[in-house]
């Protein structure tokens, strides 16, 4: 038996401090670099999800655009 760890994992949004994904990773220490590729797999996925479940949102602040040359240069900028 090796010696064992926790780890634990949290990704936080900047703005506000909400908490989107939490996990701790409890792992033998021989396994470290596993237990890393799992976390980023993990970590990505989640990121992947808040990205892709907000498609099409809001310009900033919140209201839209009249003038079009305005827009198709949002949209680019996406």
């Amino acid at each position: 038996m090796g010696i064992e760890y926790g780890l634990p994992r949290e990704l936080i949004k900047a703005d506000d401090g909400f908490q989107l994904w939490s996990e701790t990773y409890d792992r033998d220490i021989s396994h470290i670099f596993a237990a890393q590729d799992e976390i980023a797999r993990a970590v990505s996925g989640a990121l992947q999800l808040r990205l892709l479940s907000g498609s099409n949102p809001a310009p900033p602040g919140g209201s839209p655009t009249t003038n079009s040359q305005a827009y198709e240069a949002y949209l680019q900028g996406q």
